[in-house]
């Protein structure tokens, strides 16, 4: 059919056009032949009904920012609480839960209770958390278990398809915060959590809905298998996760408990703000709290915050079997490969150029190898951080 048809068609000749594209090509040829130039040639609005414009800062209002726990939970944004399992992550949400709803939570909304919403995907809102916020203390109407079903079977959260259905209905219920743990377990199926595109995908729409109802979130995630006391590489997933968030807690073992992760002793600390300067550390400890459920005692953990202190997360100890590794890598001979390092100038280090041999069959690597153990303060100055280790080719090699 030709363009050049009368103009009393065109309209219904437009219609019969199967896509968008087809659309925008006949508009396209509307302007060269000298009709009015179709807002999408401008910019102003796309065929897919995006528009696109510049708005000058002076006319958008400065909005302050409210911390639901003073210095490290912004409202209206996304937030991380990063730790290996089994520390109490779960333990200390629940307790923030309970205090927020107590009105009792250090921030800008103490004195004044609020909602909670919990998207958990690993426990049972009935065996697990109902009394464990029991035994958090938490007022109980004011925290919410967020529930999606579909023809009457129960589903959970995927993001990004929920994040708009999720963030209309804590807006309803003028919910301050949700918590949502494990975050990585609500991502799409389809898509990646070591993907950085991935991730942004799944969280952006749940940063924008946050954003508009003004709610927080605090996203549980746990760490990876990296052998690295650096904080911004020991998060699960891609660096994605860490990116999108404004703020991002780290729990973990008290450097002071010399009982360690088998002890009570807890700290968070505060590695990332976007929106402020970073808080200090807080001292936490797991206790025990007796609830009764259905009629008999049940003894369950609760999270108590205790003092301020200066540990960062980069000085946390590393999982346990890092320092056997480095110092199975440092002078040590195996299978022809002579190894030398320099003798250890830091006492807490002098392990690393113990000597002793080692068996294996793929012997040792093939490239120097530099660490230091756990709790060295030397920042890879002492003699073991600088070890210089040489490899000698067996007579096999050569």
């Amino acid at each position: 059919m030709s363009l050049a048809q009368p103009e009393a068609d065109f309209a219904q000749y437009l219609a019969t056009l199967p896509t968008d594209e087809h659309r925008l090509a006949v508009k396209r040829a509307q302007f060269a032949s000298g009709k009015d130039t179709p807002d999408e040639l401008l910019g102003r609005t796309d065929v897919d009904g995006y528009s696109a414009e510049l708005v000058g800062f002076d006319t958008i209002a400065a909005k302050r920012t409210d911390w639901l726990w003073q210095g490290r939970v912004p409202r209206g944004m996304l937030s991380l609480l990063i730790g290996t399992e089994g520390l109490g992550k779960s333990a200390l949400t629940l307790r923030l839960a309970a205090l927020l709803s107590r009105g009792e939570l250090p921030g800008d909304f103490r004195g004044d209770p609020s909602d909670v919403a919990l998207v958990t995907v690993e426990d049972d809102p009935g065996r697990v958390m109902r009394p464990r916020l029991e035994a958090a203390g938490a007022d109980l109407p004011r925290v919410k278990h967020f529930r999606l079903s579909k023809g009457g079977h129960d589903e959970g959260l995927i993001l990004p398809r929920d994040a708009g259905r999720l963030g209309r209905l804590l807006a309803e219920a003028d919910v301050r915060l949700v918590i949502i743990d494990p975050l990585a377990g609500t991502l799409d199926p389809r898509l990646n959590s070591y993907k950085d595109t991935d991730v942004r995908e799944a969280l952006t729409p749940l940063v924008t809905a946050a954003a508009e109802h003004d709610f927080a979130v605090l996203g549980v995630l746990h760490t990876n298998k990296t052998k690295t006391n650096d904080a911004r590489e020991r998060a699960m997933g891609s660096v994605g996760w860490r990116q999108v968030v404004r703020s991002a807690l780290y729990l973990g073992v008290d450097p002071d408990d010399p009982d360690g992760k088998a002890g009570a002793g807890r700290a968070i600390a505060h590695d990332k703000c976007n929106v402020g300067r970073l808080a200090r550390s807080v001292r936490m400890r797991l206790e025990e709290a007796t609830v009764q459920v259905e009629g008999r005692p049940a003894t369950l953990p609760r999270a108590e915050l205790g003092e301020e202190c200066d540990y960062r997360a980069s000085a946390y100890p590393v999982p346990s079997g890092w320092g056997s590794t480095v110092r199975r890598w440092a002078g040590q001979t195996s299978r022809g490969r002579s190894w030398s390092s320099r003798t250890a100038s830091h006492p807490s280090c002098r392990a690393l150029s113990t000597s002793r041999p080692v068996g294996g069959r793929r012997g040792l690597p093939a490239r120097p190898v530099v660490g230091t153990v756990p709790g060295c303060s030397s920042a890879g100055t002492c003699g073991s951080a600088r070890s210089a280790i040489s490899r000698r080719r067996s007579p096999r090699e050569r």
